[in-house]
């Protein structure tokens, strides 16, 4: 089978492309760099919501909704520019008194919900 394929690839594109071989220092480039991908997603993984044993871990950060900047509301889960504008909209109406009023928001139901709940803690405000 080897055999045939070299054999087209000779007569389409000539000898000389059949009988390159792939450098020594390709390989161990190609070698690098696979390993260095596997790295990057096992600390993807390890860095994610659930641990290997499938239980949910503590969250890497918390945000009180009615303090956070856009940026910061964009590291929810969920949240893209669009909804964090309307979390923002939303507090300026009304403060949140709680993190589940968050979900008065336009665009967060149910599901929305369950994933920002641990990443949201209120702040004691003076003015409550």
């Amino acid at each position: 089978m080897l055999r045939m394929l070299i054999s087209r690839l000779n007569a389409h594109f000539g000898a000389h492309f059949a009988s390159v071989r792939p450098r020594r220092e390709d390989q161990l480039t190609i070698a690098a760099a696979a390993v260095i991908a596997i790295g990057v997603m096992a600390l993807v993984h390890l860095g994610s919501e659930r641990t290997i044993a499938g239980v949910a871990s503590a969250p890497t950060f918390v945000i009180d909704p009615n303090t956070a900047s856009k940026a910061e509301l964009l590291l929810l889960p969920r949240v893209g520019p669009s909804l964090a504008g309307a979390i923002m909209k939303e507090r300026e109406k009304q403060a949140f008194d709680s993190a589940e009023d968050i979900s008065r928001t336009r665009g967060i139901g149910d599901k929305t919900l369950v994933k920002l709940l641990p990443h949201l803690r209120m702040s004691a405000r003076a003015d409550r």
